[in-house]
């Protein structure tokens, strides 16, 4: 009998791309919950969902071989443990992320990757969030398993969601 691993939707995108409110949609509309990375930066507000805020000093801590992804962004770290997977299946993450994560535990995870694109003139974020993904978002299309354009309306991207999530965890 063959053992069935754990399955992961990796949700990647640049900033305002929709990757948080696809993951929230995902919970919402089937249940499935999504990895709280771990991150040593100050949250944007109050109730951030997504992350689990610790201190520096906690993030030098952890065993780094616990850890299956790892990024930085300028001086805030983000990491997800095997401990995280547990109870959680959608994961939203950077592309050096993807590709540790896909490189490393392709035999130990069923890893889909899902890239969300979104014109920059339709993101509602600061300059600094578009700056700062300059140069972090390397990989071709064609690594990820599935591209979603979500320039019209959450609709139009919930579907496509809709038809992913059918297809990974039918």
């Amino acid at each position: 009998m063959m053992n069935k691993m754990k399955k992961i939707l990796c949700i990647v995108g640049k900033s305002g791309s929709g990757k948080s409110i696809s993951a929230e949609y995902i919970k919402k509309q089937y249940n499935i919950n999504m990895v709280q990375s771990l991150t040593d930066r100050k949250p944007r507000y109050k109730g951030e969902n997504g992350h689990t805020f610790i201190s520096h000093k906690a993030f030098d801590n952890i065993n780094k071989d616990d850890m299956i992804a790892y990024t930085k962004f300028g001086d805030n770290r983000y990491c997800c443990r095997h401990q995280d997977l547990v109870q959680n299946n959608t994961y939203i993450i950077d592309p050096t992320g993807l590709k540790y994560l896909k490189e490393t535990y392709c035999g130990l995870y069923d890893i889909t990757s899902v890239y969300i694109h979104r014109l920059d003139e339709l993101k509602k974020i600061d300059s600094d969030r578009l700056l700062r993904d300059k140069d972090k978002y390397f990989l071709p299309e064609d690594y990820y398993n599935h591209n979603i354009n979500n320039n019209k309306n959450y609709s139009d991207l919930f579907t496509r969601l809709d038809q992913i999530i059918t297809e990974v965890f039918k």
